[in-house]
């Protein structure tokens, strides 16, 4: 099986490092994002309940890792898939004899991969360049990466067997991903959204994970919050057991539902009638 996943692998993973657009979205404009964002908010603090204050800066350049994992590992995943399985190559992968789970581990590992390597560059670059303190709980942030890698990842290749051709590809991604990530709180803070827009992004993982990244991090229990028009006030729990929370369920869900749906409606062929 190795020697189908490796070449599979090594042919996605060149194929993003070709893809200049690519390349950017998910690697460079975080990193500009990080350092923009940074700069501007400085001195920026976060109020918290009780007259507490965290920073501003931290908060949303850790947030920013939700954006890497959904471009890199949902968005690069199921772009790949639904541009080669319309431009015929992902059939002609198929028919070279090779095992049908073997071909799509390739593509997951390439978009876990990328979604890692580019996690830890814009980390790596916040603290060098901002400032940004070291994480207190390593262990949890990487278990928080490498979860949020692979979810996005297998639910990419889910969501691919919905895509109806290459052209509608973009569509498809980003405009969902752009809009989750805004009512998830990855750009602004949680507590000025709308409470019905809020419910509605609880039933996604995206929330989830960019809270668990700032939790593992900055050792404050950003899941268990409590909104207020002027803050948020945090949740006492502490080291891993910041993670038990109903959005990690939420994740789990959201996991063996796509295994599910990849399993039963996987694509090979362009679908007919297009």
């Amino acid at each position: 099986m190795k020697h189908t996943i490796l070449p599979q692998f090594y042919l996605q993973t060149l194929s993003f490092l070709r893809n200049s657009k690519s390349v950017f979205f998910t690697l460079a404009f975080p990193v500009v994002l990080a350092l923009l964002f940074g700069l501007a908010y400085k001195d920026e603090k976060l109020p918290l309940g009780g007259g507490g204050q965290a920073s501003f800066r931290s908060w949303m350049i850790l947030g920013l890792t939700a954006y890497v994992v959904l471009m890199g590992g949902f968005i690069k995943v199921a772009g790949d898939i639904a541009s080669q399985r319309d431009s015929g190559l992902l059939k002609r992968i198929r028919l070279r004899g090779e095992s049908d789970g073997a071909v799509l581990l390739g593509y997951a590992l390439s978009g876990l991969v990328i979604a890692l390597v580019c996690q830890a560059i814009l980390l790596l670059a916040a603290v060098l360049f901002l400032g940004i303190k070291a994480p207190v709980n390593l262990p949890g942030t990487i278990l928080v990466a490498v979860f949020g890698a692979v979810l996005c990842v297998v639910i990419g290749v889910a969501y691919s067997s919905f895509i109806p051709s290459a052209d509608a590809s973009q569509m498809m991604l980003l405009v969902p991903t752009l809009i989750l990530m805004f009512l998830s709180g990855v750009f602004t803070p949680s507590w000025i959204i709308p409470s019905s827009l809020r419910t509605i992004s609880q039933i996604f993982p995206v929330g989830y994970l960019a809270d668990a990244m700032r939790s593992m991090w900055l050792g404050e229990d950003f899941v268990h919050t409590s909104m207020q028009t002027n803050g948020m006030t945090l949740g006492s729990h502490q080291g891993l057991s910041i993670l038990v929370a109903p959005g990690l369920w939420v994740c789990v869900t959201w996991l063996v539902v796509s295994i599910f749906v990849a399993l039963k409606l996987f694509r090979w062929d362009v679908r007919d009638g297009r």
